[in-house]
């Protein structure tokens, strides 16, 4: 349920959604994936819409 709620642009924000969501969990990191700030990225063709994350 946090992920669902919460901007996860960049492996940090989702290892600290991980590890926030249970006393229980713990994000393991694999250093070879690679993910793109999207928000940056499209933020230079698009422009943001009200209420769309």
């Amino acid at each position: 349920m946090r992920f669902r709620r919460s901007d996860c642009d960049i492996f940090q924000q989702l290892e600290d959604i991980v590890n926030k969501s249970s006393t229980a969990n713990e994000a393991v990191r694999y250093p070879t994936w690679c993910l793109c700030d999207w928000k940056t990225f499209l933020s230079t063709s698009f422009k943001a819409i009200p209420g769309i994350r």
